[in-house]
């Protein structure tokens, strides 16, 4: 079975009644949701408000879209044009055609 996807805004409505008293087993019960999800979203996101979570989320959004760019040039070989890390030796350059 698929687990349900919740938003930011539900998990930081719901570390906010945590952080306003209410026992986590209780809020867990209320959400139904486990404690180890509250906890995770706990350590996640802290004690940040709804639009900041958004703002996190569009940032990872952002990071995965990027990685997912340098892979490709990685693979097609433009990759050279970055230094390599210390330690590391560069590989010769692949002749590919680019396909524009």
């Amino acid at each position: 079975m698929k687990a349900k996807r919740y938003t930011e805004e539900r998990g930081v409505r719901i570390l906010g009644e945590v952080e306003s008293g209410q026992s986590i087993a209780q809020t867990a019960r209320d959400y139904a949701v486990s404690e180890a999800t509250i906890h995770r979203r706990r350590k996640k996101f802290g004690k940040v408000q709804i639009s900041e979570a958004r703002r996190l989320k569009e940032l990872e959004a952002e990071n995965r879209r990027l990685k997912r760019i340098v892979a490709q040039q990685v693979q097609l070989g433009l990759g050279d044009a970055v230094e390599p890390y210390e330690g590391q030796t560069q590989r010769p350059r692949r002749t590919i055609p680019l396909l524009y």
